[in-house]
C-alpha cells in the first residue's frame, strides 16, 4: 500500500506540472545485470520542471512550490522508498520537465514483507 501512495503522489505531481498541456510517462523495468534483483520505476513529465535553486530542497519536509498543500509529499515519498531499502532520484530541467526514478530491491523470500 505504501508504494501505491508513492506512485499516486509522483503521478499527481506530474499531472499538476503538465497542467493539462503535456505528457506523463510511467515506465518500469528490471535493472540491468550489474544490479540483479532490482526494479526501476520512472515517472517523467514534460511539464514546467523544477528551478535549479529548488532542486536540492524538494525532499525537505515543508518545502513546496505549490500554493496549496503541506509540502510533505516528496519527503514522505523519500521516506517510504528508503524504508523499502530503495532510492529515489530526481532529474529536472526548468521549462522542459522532470523525471523521478525509483530503484527497489526485489525480495523473493516468502513472508519478507518486501517484494
Amino acid at each position: 500500500m505504501l508504494i501505491k501512495q508513492v506512485l499516486n503522489n509522483l503521478i499527481q505531481n506530474a499531472v499538476d506540472a503538465v497542467a493539462g498541456k503535456g505528457n506523463i510517462y510511467v515506465k518500469s523495468e528490471l535493472v540491468p545485470d550489474d544490479a540483479p534483483d532490482m526494479v526501476r520505476i520512472s515517472i517523467r513529465d514534460d511539464g514546467i520542471g523544477i528551478r535549479d535553486f529548488d532542486k536540492d530542497k524538494i525532499f525537505n519536509p515543508g518545502f513546496s512550490t505549490k500554493t496549496t498543500g503541506t509540502g510533505l509529499g516528496l519527503a514522505i515519498v523519500q521516506k517510504i522508498i528508503m524504508e523499502h531499502r530503495g532510492e529515489i532520484t530526481c532529474d529536472s530541467e526548468y521549462g522542459k520537465g522532470t523525471e523521478f526514478v525509483i530503484e527497489l530491491p526485489i525480495d523473493t523470500q516468502e513472508g519478507s514483507g518486501y517484494g
